[in-house]
């Protein structure tokens, strides 16, 4: 990603449905999006958490061309915020700030190419 995309990313706003309230974020807080079930979880960079029922299908869809990347099933990071990368044959991860995030076997050689860019 370079220095026009994090510009970018950083004026992209996000308004998120909770059952009586509106949150807007700015796509540059999330740490990560985690979906379990039907409820999908935004991690923000202060430490809070946001959850709708929004899919994570419908985030990233929203979010590729803002420097996200599903990392597995269940799970989509944004590319600012990762500070470690381990790719072995027993594990597969990153690091968003200091939380570990597992990649997926299918998703390692993409996540890889996308971690060099």
């Amino acid at each position: 990603m370079n220095i026009q995309e994090l510009r970018e990313q950083e004026l992209y706003l996000l308004t998120i449905e909770e059952k009586n309230k509106t949150t807007i974020i700015n796509a540059a807080d999330i740490l990560y999006i985690e979906c379990n079930g039907y409820l999908t979880t935004v991690y923000l960079i202060n430490n809070e958490k946001v959850t709708s029922s929004f899919l994570l299908k419908q985030y990233e869809k929203l979010l590729h061309d803002k420097g996200f990347m599903r990392v597995n099933y269940q799970t989509l990071v944004n590319g600012r915020h990762i500070k470690k990368a381990i790719f072995s044959k027993e594990q597969c991860v990153i690091f968003v700030q200091t939380i570990p995030v597992q990649v997926s076997r299918r998703r390692a050689k993409e996540v890889k190419m996308w971690l060099r860019k």
